[in-house]
């Protein structure tokens, strides 16, 4: 006999499954952002479930920790230039899942975003390049020569954080960039100068 919470959990999974499958049908055969939209809303819904879920689980003293990557956890949405060209997280309708915990509990989130400079990673995408190349004039670049690895406050109140205040451009995977104010998205920085592929 199954108890009713185990057979809540296996419910619950079922329908990750079932809503992975959707995410796939609805998307995979799009052929332009517009069309790709309505599967990345749909994906960012499903995130906010599985985010609440559990924090609808959680004692009160208890803290959660997300990673992720290509702005899903984009604190300021609004504050990315060209952030609205093409399929990103929240496909145009949806606020991306960053947005929506901040503006669920303003006082309560802290989001660090991890910046690298060079090297070469692991990206799955036979269409993206695997080595990260500087560029010139990159938040990253800066970064670069200030040291190899190290973690940054951000303080916007302070005098010497005025370029973190400024819109700057922000190199990520795929030598893909995008232009904010480090300071609107985050509230501190992790910068590793050189990166390499994963390890077995």
């Amino acid at each position: 006999m199954i108890d009713a919470g185990r057979f809540d959990a296996l419910r619950y999974a079922a329908t990750c499954l079932r809503d992975s499958f959707e995410y796939v049908r609805m998307t995979y055969p799009a052929k332009t952002f517009n069309a790709l939209n309505p599967g990345m809303a749909f994906r960012e819904r499903y995130m906010h479930r599985q985010v609440d879920r559990l924090l609808g689980q959680m004692r009160a003293n208890e803290k959660l920790a997300l990673m992720s990557h290509n702005m899903h956890l984009c604190r300021a949405p609004d504050a990315v230039a060209g952030s609205d060209a093409a399929a990103g997280p929240g496909g145009k309708t949806d606020p991306p899942l960053g947005a929506w915990l901040a503006a669920r509990y303003p006082a309560e989130v802290f989001s660090v975003w991890m910046l690298i400079g060079r090297g070469h990673d692991s990206q799955p995408f036979p269409t993206l390049s695997k080595t990260i190349r500087e560029k010139s004039g990159t938040l990253n670049t800066l970064l670069g020569e200030i040291g190899e690895c190290f973690g940054l406050p951000i303080d916007a109140s302070d005098s010497r954080a005025r370029l973190l205040t400024e819109n700057i451009e922000i190199m990520h995977d795929g030598n893909g960039g995008v232009g904010t104010a480090i300071a609107r998205q985050a509230d501190a920085i992790f910068f590793v100068r050189d990166v390499t592929p994963l390890r077995a």
